[in-house]
């Protein structure tokens, strides 16, 4: 969506060790990446443009989704699931390290209390704004943790077999900077 796109792009301008990140190393002109090429064009000229406006089609059409196709500006992307593509497509590793952190999770079995943890590497932290006023009760929400039963039952490799258990996330390595996608909508598909 050409609207998430368009505040993205402000976004990342706005953070100025991102900005700086990505235009400030001229060790980096000389890169083969045509999306990254492209967003530092597009934030250089942000920065020393004295156009009322300027136009990030170049941008746009330089990235290609998951499954190597052009974007299409009139399919619905998630913010998130687009932040994560344009990281990955600037293969910047100044930018990865900028932005990746590690989340630890852990699965607790309700019936043996076996715990079972693995790590995952994050970009962006999706945090519900409804029934929350404030960034730290948003995040409160992530961190309290969410229970797997019925149909979304956990497998146990202890016990064998499918379980009631409970999920908690921590973070294990911190990025330099967070991005905090702000899910303020919900999707119903009966509406």
């Amino acid at each position: 969506d050409s609207c998430y796109f368009n505040s993205l792009i402000q976004q990342i301008y706005m953070n100025k060790f991102i900005r700086e990140t990505i235009i400030g190393d001229e060790d980096k002109k000389n890169n083969s990446n045509k999306v990254f090429n492209q967003l530092k064009l597009l934030l250089t000229q942000m920065k020393f443009s004295f156009s009322n406006y300027l136009n990030p089609k170049q941008l746009f059409n330089s990235i290609e989704n998951w499954d190597k196709r052009k974007l299409n500006s009139k399919e619905q992307m998630d913010v998130s699931e687009f932040c994560n593509l344009l990281y990955e497509r600037c293969s910047c590793p100044e930018l990865q390290e900028c932005l990746e952190g590690k989340f630890y999770s852990t699965f607790t079995c309700d019936e043996c209390n076996h715990d079972s943890s693995s790590h995952e590497t994050f970009t962006t932290i999706s945090l519900q704004v409804k029934n929350h006023k404030t960034l730290k009760e948003s995040l409160n929400s992530f961190f309290e943790g969410e229970i797997f039963d019925g149909e979304n039952m956990y497998f146990c490799e202890k016990c064998k077999k499918k379980v009631r258990a409970e999920k908690k996330i921590s973070i294990k390595d911190l990025p330099k900077c967070f991005v905090f996608v702000l899910n303020r909508f919900e999707f119903d598909y009966d509406k």
